[in-house]
């Protein structure tokens, strides 16, 4: 199996962050409370935060309560190389992303 480049690394860590972060604010908010969205305040910050920190250029986030979409967002650039913006629908390449999400379950 060929190794993952550094950069594809800190890709891969900034969207396992970005979910974490995402999940950990609005579940355990979300089940203490019907509104969500004062869970999610902050997180535009934190996960600003996580990009410069990981050096990535962009993440999507999306946060779902019970179903509901209450955040879709898209972060930073799609690449360091062309500045065009990550929006709701920009489509990431997943690579090992799964192995994050089956230890995260």
């Amino acid at each position: 199996m060929p190794a993952i480049s550094a950069n594809r690394c800190r890709i891969l860590q900034a969207a396992a962050l970005s979910l974490i972060l995402s999940l950990a604010n609005g579940l355990s908010y979300a089940q203490q409370n019907s509104d969500p969205l004062p869970a999610l305040t902050g997180i535009d910050r934190d996960v600003a935060n996580a990009l410069r920190e990981l050096h990535v250029p962009g993440s999507a986030v999306g946060v779902l309560v019970h179903g509901k979409v209450v955040l879709a967002r898209g972060y930073g650039l799609r690449d360091a190389a062309k500045p065009a913006p990550v929006g709701t629908d920009t489509e990431f390449a997943i690579g090992s992303m799964t192995n994050s999400f089956t230890a995260l379950a």
